[in-house]
């Protein structure tokens, strides 16, 4: 099995120590990693546990259509409106479905006794 992989940045494949037996160990780059890293739009210093109201967008992977499909459509909205008993302290507010994305308001309180965080709702 050859492997080839464009390591040096400049569209020319470089081969990979190891391949021959195999056992392909690609030594992590640095630089590779910080030039294409898609850089978080938190908030550093706030605490996504603190009760808050937040406007969330999540986009399909791929850039289709692919929540016109009757199927997923009604299991993003079976998902949306199941999540506040799955978290205590949700609310939800507004949910819009589009071809390739989806838009939602959902609010948190932090003052119960286990307080979900966003990522938890996100990952959900």
């Amino acid at each position: 099995m050859s492997v080839n992989c464009l390591d040096d940045h400049k569209g020319h494949p470089v081969k990979i120590k190891g391949e021959e037996s195999g056992n392909v160990k690609k030594k992590y780059d640095l630089d590779f990693a910080l030039r294409y890293h898609r850089k978080s739009t938190r908030l550093k210093t706030h605490n996504y546990g603190w009760s808050g109201t937040y406007f969330i967008t999540i986009c399909a992977e791929q850039d289709e259509p692919v929540f016109e499909i009757p199927e997923l459509h009604a299991i993003l909205i079976e998902t949306w409106q199941a999540l506040p008993t799955r978290f205590p302290g949700l609310e939800l507010d507004e949910f819009v479905i589009m071809p390739d994305h989806v838009h939602f308001i959902l609010h948190l309180e932090g003052n119960v006794e286990k307080p979900t965080t966003l990522a938890r709702v996100i990952g959900a």
